[in-house]
């Protein structure tokens, strides 16, 4: 079984990516994160997280350190 607490992790990361850049839709968030932009259905969710704190860092980070 997966553990439920990367739920509120992985959420919690892209509302801080998603307020930072409120231009773009949710799933132009997620797909930014993939070159291949293929199928996302058998994405792990850790590899989501590692793939959103690559591509958006620095673009969050500072802004929510100004908070």
């Amino acid at each position: 079984m997966r553990d439920p607490k990367r739920i509120g992790h992985l959420l919690s990361l892209i509302n801080d990516i998603w307020t930072a850049n409120p231009d773009l839709r949710l799933c132009q968030l997620i797909s930014n994160c993939f070159e291949s932009g293929g199928d996302l259905y058998h994405v792990e969710d850790d590899n989501l997280v590692a793939n959103l704190k690559i591509v958006y860092k620095g673009r969050f980070e500072s802004k929510k350190k100004r908070k």
